[in-house]
This record gives C-alpha cells, structure tokens and sequence, in this order.
C-alpha cells in the first residue's frame, strides 16, 4: 500500500480516469435507444424486458463481489472487470448491428456483470484511499463518473446527427475505456480489500451483516436516496411534460438543470464533509432534497420546478458516494461496501420501475411524494455515516 502524498494523488488521479470511463460507453448506447429498439425490431415492453438482463448481470457481482475482493484484492478483479467491460461493449455494438434480440440480453447481462465488479472495486478502493488520505474524496470520484456519462450521452447525441454506426461508436469507446484502465492500473495498489483469513468461519462473517445495525442503516439510507436519484431519471422529465404541460425540450431542461446541480455538488461537497462530517452534510442534503421536491410537486409554475429540480440534484448527489464511503470502514470493508452497493444499486434499477406503477394510479407528481418520503428516511438513517475525516497521512 503506498504511503507517500505523490502515490496517493496518482491513485486518485487514477481512480478518477477510471470512474470517468466506467458509464461512458453504456450511456453513449442509451442515447441511441430508439435506433437499439429499431435494429432489434423489438417493441418498447420488449426491451424493458430486455434491459433488465443489464441489471441481473450486475446483481449477481455485487453480491458475490465481496468474497472475491477479499481472497484477491481488488486490482486483479478490477483488470476482470473494465477489460471485460470493454470486450462485452464491443460485442453488444455487434449483435446490435446484427438485429439480435437475445444476442443482447446474454451480452447486456454480461456487460451488467462486469460493470459490477468495476464498480464495486473502484469504490472500495476509492474508500480505501480516502482512509488514507484523510479527506474527503468519493464525491469527485462519482463526479467523474457523472461527467463521463454526460460526455458518452453527448457522443451517442452526435453518433445519432451524423450517422455513425452503433459498433463503431461503442467499440471507439471501449477502446477508450481499456487504454484508461491500462495505463491507469499502474497506480492501483495490490492488496486493497484482501482479507488473509477469510477462510476463517466465513458464512458466519457474511451472516452477521444482516445482524450488524450499522451496516443496515447504511444500506436503508443508500437505498431510500438512490430511489429518488433513480426516479429522477427515469420520470422528471416525464412529470413536466404530463403535469406541467410544457414541451419535451423543457422538460428536458429540468432534467438537465438537476444534473448539472448533482454534479457540481460531487465537486466541491468534500469540503463540506470535511468540516461539518458525513452524518451532517448527508442530513443537510436530505432536507435541501426534500424542499426540492416539494417545490416541483406543489408550485405550479417552470421557473420554480427549476429551482426544485436543482434542489433535488443538491439533495441525492453526495448520499451514493458517502454512504459507500462509511461501508468501506472498519473490518470486512470489501464485504460491507459490496452489501450496502447492492442495496444502492437494487434500489436505483427496481424502484423506479414500481413507482412508475404508483404513478399510473395517481400521477407523477403524486407519486413523487413518496420520493420525499424516502429522502426523509435517508436523512434519518444518515446518523450511521459518521463524522469527519481524520488525517491519516503517513510521513514520507
């Protein structure tokens, strides 16, 4: 493990190439939905159907992520995970150009599974390194990420204006994220994660965190926020056009303007956590998250479901980074942070979904009252975070 500042920054540096590329691919391929339903000949129910191979495969690493890291670290699951990544993109481009429904869902399901364990690795070893550093740094790792899927939707945006086949931006962009990985890996540490006696009565360790209240908590608090960042996605722009009566373009502006607040919040809320500690800021969020969606549910007017949305974007943005960040503390960080990951990640690809179920039967913005609850609830469950950071840098 590396214990000089100039090691540590090229480990954050790293990681952050390494978070950057980790979405880029995938959301250049979802800005082309309407061509991948097309070439699939498949209707929209269909490629939901579809659609969920990517969240089964991405399941089944999460919940079998933490045995592995601990028995190999995390730098050789990582080599697993963004090379297969990158393989598993290049061949979904081409089954896509072939037109072959069930020749994506196997490979979507593989690609699902390989995102997996690229990203429970990045986030433990991010973790680990803000352990060691002593501050704040998961936020601007998932910053990295959300601006490398704005970059892969921009990619996909100009793929679709200039007629570029789906292979060829996809297997550019694969190519992207294994060269990223290679020469990022250098940096990566070996050992992170590892636990040398994990052969040491292991069911009952796994056993114990459904006992352990900590971890729990942690994993009820990622779970209620990833709910509202996960329906946000999928169903703000959909509330403007439907509830607002406005067009597409601004409902998309909604969207947008939500976005950008979650990602510059990711940039510069590390400080925030350092001086005021997770469990704090966390809760702060929740509350600003709360007004946010209540000023989109009940103002009526653009102008402030603007304002709400930004608030919105402010009160999910830090809870994924920071929730993950308490779980990588303490022992058996590589099964804890995998435990409250897959809580977060079952959440953000099921729950909207079901609301969108609720929201049939009573209207968006009704349904969004929910997602008030489920903030709320966040912010009650944040208590288990944590406070500040302690400086833990080693002298060189």
């Amino acid at each position: 493990m590396p214990h000089r500042l100039a090691d540590m920054t090229a480990w954050n540096r790293s990681l952050q190439g390494m978070f950057f590329v980790m979405g880029v691919a995938a959301a250049s391929l979802f800005a082309r939905m309407p061509e991948v339903r097309e070439l699939l000949g498949v209707t929209n129910s269909q490629l939901g159907f579809l659609l969920l191979s990517f969240a089964i495969g991405s399941g089944t690493s999460l919940a079998m992520s933490g045995r592995a890291i601990e028995k190999w670290g995390t730098r050789p699951l990582m080599m697993f995970g963004f090379i297969g990544l990158a393989i598993s993109t290049v061949a979904l481009g081409a089954v896509i150009q072939m037109g072959s429904a069930i020749g994506f869902g196997v490979t979507f399901l593989v690609m699902g599974f390989c995102g997996g364990i690229a990203d429970v690795t990045s986030n433990l070893d991010g973790s680990a390194l803000e352990n060691k550093m002593g501050k704040t740094i998961m936020p601007r790792l998932h910053a990295a990420y959300s601006i490398g899927t704005f970059s892969g939707v921009g990619v996909g945006t100009l793929g679709t204006t200039f007629g570029v086949a789906i292979v060829t931006q996809v297997a550019a962009l694969a190519a992207l994220t294994a060269a990223v990985f290679l020469t990022a890996r250098r940096w990566i540490p070996a050992g992170t994660g590892r636990h040398e006696h994990q052969a040491d009565a292991p069911k009952a360790k796994q056993a114990s965190l459904f006992k352990n209240r900590l971890v729990l908590w942690l994993a009820f608090g990622i779970l209620g926020i990833t709910i509202a960042e996960g329906a946000s996605n999928d169903w703000l722009v959909l509330a403007m056009v439907d509830d607002y009566h406005v067009t597409r373009t601004q409902g998309a502006v909604a969207y947008a303007v939500l976005m950008i607040a979650m990602t510059a919040t990711r940039l510069f809320g590390g400080k925030a956590v350092d001086r005021f500690g997770r469990a704090r800021t966390l809760q702060v969020t929740a509350g600003i998250g709360v007004v946010g969606l209540l000023t989109v549910i009940l103002s009526g007017q653009l102008w402030a479901a603007y304002l709400g949305s930004a608030l919105w974007g402010v009160g999910v943005a830090l809870a994924f980074p920071l929730f993950l960040s308490a779980a990588g503390e303490g022992e058996n960080a590589a099964r804890r942070v995998s435990f409250v990951a897959s809580a977060g990640y079952i959440a953000f690809l099921a729950g909207p979904p079901l609301l969108g179920l609720v929201g049939q039967a009573t209207g968006l913005l009704n349904m969004f009252y929910l997602l008030v609850v489920f903030i709320a609830a966040a912010g009650f469950f944040a208590s288990a975070a944590g406070g500040r950071k302690t400086l833990a840098v080693e002298p060189e």
